[in-house]
């Protein structure tokens, strides 16, 4: 026993004599009642507490004050030392050493108890910590939840730290202000190396800060800081458990960074793919019709006895529909980009269905005759659109039922639910069939043996693209007796706007 001062001793001593004291009476009182063999059954719980609270010095000291009053006291008389004094020696002493037997037993009990309880909660903490780190998906969010957790725990502040150029350090903002203080220089490699010899680690310790590294599969890849409420070291108890936390911060960090790599890859080989489909998907449709404009402004050239009028006219016309079959294709390539990166914004407003069908009727008239039946009720309701986006949906549907009807009639209807505003173009045409009908909106795609003069594949991209920015949906369906029905459901966000009053007239003046 290491009595570390004068107070300790004083303090140990009286508390002694109160229990041998209270001992004493209480086995005095047994005497008369039982007589004097049962003494030492009173003597030997109160030198077993003695034994178990105050170590082995203090409890020889206690059995043999405690045999002192037992002989002097409670022998057949008193006052005087018994003549078997060796056998009662041993009897009570063999009492006191049963009594701390027990003692210690149930004292381990206790601490095993303590100890399982321990892990128990340490385990369950270690289950929301993997719980909560399975939901971060960057590294701010894996740096709160491991800030909360070891708040809740230590008492503490935490911060994670990665390392940057030099001996600066990048910090992931978690719910903890700024850190205190930098690590100390070289501390990231002796982390490493220890990880990496898989030598046992301890929290290294710089007043007021506590380092524990992040070691994953990958190596040590930062530092997690550590600032107790009291200022003082991690408790060497809490050790593993600390470092625990630090291991599965560590692959949720290494996770985050895969998934964000993987996406990386996938974006950069996406790109790459739509890249060279664009290529070999444009590049016909550009070459096409600037070769046979070429071809025609080539013919053109030739002297007016060589090329009769009429056939003059007809190059003329070749040139014009070509030209505006290029632009059309510019025109959707450069929609197409301005709808996927966000520049091209939709602007609703309250719009009567019938003049945008009739705006784009009136848009491909001037490229020819246009074989579209329209059917639309006389009391549409208007519909929050963009009039100029909306139009190019309708175009691109309408051309592309063209192309496939053939000498078929093209209708154009639309009608109002409760909810939403419907369209729908129709065509006779070869229709499209069930395997493809959720691909056909897909950029550049084209169903097997569908001609080249078909399109680039920009068109029902952007009918796609143009539909969900506005909240709506599109889709395609077979049509009853054969070609296709392409669909459009439009929200109607509420009832429209009402008209304000008109201003009275004023009446005229009297002659």
């Amino acid at each position: 026993f290491a009595w570390r001062n004068l107070g300790d001793l004083v303090g140990i001593a009286g508390a002694l004599a109160v229990i041998l004291t209270m001992t004493g009476l209480f086995a005095a009182a047994l005497a008369v009642v039982l007589g004097f063999p049962a003494v030492p059954a009173v003597f030997a719980p109160a030198l077993g507490f003695i034994l178990h609270r105050w170590g082995r010095a203090v409890g020889a000291a206690a059995t043999l004050a405690s045999f002192l009053v037992y002989g002097l006291f409670f022998s057949q008389a008193p006052g005087s030392v018994p003549v078997d004094v060796w056998p009662r020696f041993a009897a009570f002493a063999a009492s006191v050493l049963g009594a701390q037997a027990l003692v210690d037993v149930v004292g381990q009990l206790r601490q095993e108890t303590r100890l399982g309880r321990r892990r128990e909660a340490e385990t369950v903490l270690l289950m929301l910590l993997g719980r909560g780190l399975a939901r971060c998906s960057t590294g701010q969010e894996v740096a709160g939840v491991l800030a909360r957790r070891l708040r809740s725990l230590f008492q503490a502040e935490a911060w994670v730290l990665l390392p940057a150029e030099g001996d600066l350090w990048h910090r992931l903002p978690g719910d903890g202000g700024a850190p205190p203080c930098a690590p100390p220089s070289g501390l990231l490699p002796e982390f490493s190396a220890a990880v990496a010899r898989e030598d046992p680690l301890e929290p290294f310790f710089e007043a007021p800060c506590s380092y524990v590294p992040l070691a994953g599969t990958g190596g040590t890849e930062g530092l997690l800081q550590i600032r107790l409420a009291s200022g003082g070291r991690v408790p060497q108890e809490r050790w593993g458990l600390l470092q625990a936390f630090a291991v599965q911060g560590s692959l949720a960090l290494e996770r985050i960074r895969a998934v964000e790599t993987a996406h990386r890859i996938r974006v950069e080989n996406e790109t790459e793919r739509m890249r060279s489909t664009l290529l070999g998907a444009v590049s016909h449709d550009l070459r096409t019709p600037l070769a046979a404009i070429q071809g025609a402004a080539t013919s053109l050239l030739l002297p007016e006895e060589a090329l009769p009028e009429a056939s003059r006219r007809d190059l003329l016309v070749m040139i014009r529909e070509e030209s505006e079959r290029l632009s059309r294709l510019l025109g959707n390539l450069l929609d197409l980009t301005r709808l996927e990166s966000g520049i091209l914004r939709v602007r609703k407003e309250w719009q009567p269905l019938d003049e945008v069908v009739g705006s784009t009727i009136g848009r491909l008239e001037r490229q020819g005759p246009v074989p579209v039946r329209v059917l639309l009720p006389a009391d549409l309701p208007p519909v929050p659109l963009d009039g100029g986006l909306m139009e190019n949906v309708l175009q691109n549907l309408l051309i592309n039922a063209r192309l496939h009807a053939g000498d078929g009639e093209v209708l154009l209807e639309a009608w109002a639910e409760p909810d939403s505003m419907e369209m729908a173009v129709s065509d006779r045409g070869p229709g499209v069939p069930a395997e493809f009908q959720a691909r056909i909106f897909d950029k550049f795609f084209r169903m097997p043996g569908q001609l080249r003069d078909g399109g680039a594949g920009l068109g029902l991209a952007i009918c796609d693209a143009i539909v969900k920015a506005h909240g709506g949906r599109i889709w395609v369906e077979d049509q009853e007796g054969g070609g296709a029905r392409f669909r459009i459901s439009l929200p109607q966000d509420g009832p429209p706007p009402l008209l304000p009053d008109p201003e009275p007239v004023p009446p005229e003046p009297a002659p």
